[in-house]
């Protein structure tokens, strides 16, 4: 069946400006042509061509659904660009509106530009079960017992994320029928991390690297592989920093088989700290609080690891994060003088690496913070507390507050000061100060 092709094309003038720099205009164009209309289970065809890059772009084609998102092309473009590929269509039981989103993306900026197409359900096969395996002539089947051979689905479960640093992870493929009940059958599995491929002029001299694994469903209609990937070179930047899994799953007893698929990205950074409730000025002989809040790769709060909390290049504790990955400190700040120096660190003792072209190191991310003396004319001090539910506007509310008020400013008999506290929308923190 001859389906209509829908064209995207899309005429981009670059006209991103950075200050401090030179202003360059260079005009890129591309086009993706992809069928308006597919089946759901099927091989199509989509075309690519971009035009005018004057510096290495990238463009990266993806199929979304509601439930997956398949990076259809993801490539370093230098000069002008055409290429067709094929992809598989992703099964659904209903006609599903899918999204086909183009990102081109360079040193001065990035576009994102989407489509629509329709994915419609593949037929549906109807298998006769009898009961016995050969008739003679004449004879007839029993038709009360031929039900519809049930239809199932294939899902793929790898980690949201993976680091550079990490060694193993563990490859989760299932089989459902529609109604619920588990698949029992065969899976195989390929794993692999592209390589480059870039166009014309400049071509990578990298390979795919895949690695296919064979596993049977257990009794939950999954199974489960702990994949060593250490052979898949993660720290070297020739290769896209994506898993793609293709998956097949043959049910037994009937040898029918359905695809499913997956992907996962991977990331250098290991571990990320920023505090987090930190005032931008300390009160010599008030303690200075804050926090340290700690992520991992996935951006997700690292729980019951260590904080390194330095003050002007000195290590002075060791905190632990609790379950929402934050780490509380209180500084003595006596013997503070002049501005402070925070550094937090998730390492103790930093590794030494040497600058190898191609090879990336993990990432610990330090956090900086830099305090000064709070100034006041009078020598006052003012310090409203951190109220952690919304404050509703035109209503009353209390507010804690630490305050140093000098003899001197006060009449005699004097029982209430009156003073203002001024909000500036160019600091968020809750802990500004402000002078009396």
């Amino acid at each position: 069946m001859a389906h209509a092709l829908q064209t995207l094309v899309v005429a981009l003038a670059c006209v991103f400006l950075q200050r401090a720099a030179s202003v360059e205009s260079n005009d890129i164009t591309f086009a993706v042509t992809v069928s308006s209309q597919v089946t759901g289970g099927t091989k199509e065809t989509f075309c690519a061509v971009l035009n005018g890059a004057t510096e290495p772009v990238t463009l990266t084609i993806s199929l979304l659904t509601k439930s997956r998102s398949t990076v259809l092309l993801e490539t370093i473009v230098i000069n002008d660009f055409y290429q067709c590929n094929n992809f598989k269509v992703p099964v659904v039981r209903t006609k599903t509106v899918a999204t086909i989103k183009v990102h081109v993306s360079k040193r001065s900026g990035s576009l994102n530009k989407e489509t629509k197409i329709l994915i419609v359900p593949p037929g549906f096969i109807h298998i006769i079960q009898t009961d016995k395996p050969i008739y003679k002539p004449g004879q007839t089947i029993l038709s009360d017992r031929a039900p519809v051979l049930p239809k199932f689905e294939v899902t793929v479960h790898l980690p949201s994320v993976i680091s550079i640093a990490d060694e193993e992870i563990t490859l989760k493929i299932c089989g459902k029928y529609t109604y619920g009940k588990p698949v029992d059958g065969s899976v195989k599995a390929v794993i692999c991390r592209n390589a480059y491929s870039y166009s014309y002029s400049w071509r990578s001299t990298a390979t795919n690297i895949c690695k296919t694994y064979a596993m049977r469903t257990d009794r939950t209609g999954c199974a489960t592989k702990l994949v060593n990937i250490v052979g898949f070179a993660l720290n070297k930047n020739t290769h896209q920093d994506s898993f793609e899994v293709s998956a097949e799953l043959e049910e037994d007893g009937t040898g029918v088989t359905l695809e499913g698929s997956g992907r996962a990205v991977f990331k250098t950074v290991i571990r990320s700290l920023m505090f987090i409730d930190v005032a931008q000025a300390y009160k010599s002989g008030i303690n200075f609080e804050g926090k340290v809040k700690m992520t991992g790769p996935d951006d997700k709060p690292v729980a019951n690891a260590p904080v390194y909390l330095s003050v002007s290049n000195k290590i002075k504790f060791t905190l632990i994060t609790n379950k929402d990955g934050l780490a509380s400190f209180s500084l003595d700040t006596s013997n503070w003088i002049s501005s402070v120096h925070l550094q937090a660190s998730s390492k103790k003792n930093r590794e030494k690496y040497s600058y190898v072209p191609g090879i990336r190191t993990p990432d610990y991310s330090d956090a900086y913070h830099s305090i000064s003396p709070f100034y006041s004319k009078s020598n006052s001090y003012l310090k409203l507390m951190k109220v952690n539910e919304k404050i509703p506007c035109d209503k009353d509310a209390t507010v804690k507050a630490q305050y140093i008020i000098q003899g001197k400013e006060l009449s005699k008999g004097q029982e209430i000061l009156e003073f203002y506290y001024l909000v500036s929308p160019l600091f968020l923190s809750p802990l500004e100060h402000s002078v009396c």
